[in-house]
């Protein structure tokens, strides 16, 4: 599939609310840890944030091991949906 910002960003997935210009990152530790790409969740994180930004989408990331706390993910997502709307 390639999607629109495909040239500026190269990730999983772009939401379709295309005015709204937000994504939410589903990431999995064993994938996109440090001994895969050589770069902590933290840095890895923050690139991804700051790739978004560049094109000026706002990025939420969201780790596997977050789901344990589904109501925490909730309130993340809905945070993140609602705010500066």
């Amino acid at each position: 599939m390639k999607h629109r910002y495909q040239d500026k960003v190269s990730k999983d997935f772009i939401n379709g609310f295309i005015k709204i210009k937000k994504v939410i990152e589903l990431n999995g530790y064993h994938w996109h840890s440090q001994r895969f790409n050589g770069r902590t969740k933290k840095e890895y994180e923050k690139n991804m944030v700051n790739d978004f930004k560049s094109i000026n989408v706002d990025c939420l990331v969201i780790w596997d091991n977050e789901l344990n706390t589904l109501n925490n993910v909730k309130r993340r997502i809905n945070d993140f949906i609602y705010r500066r709307l």
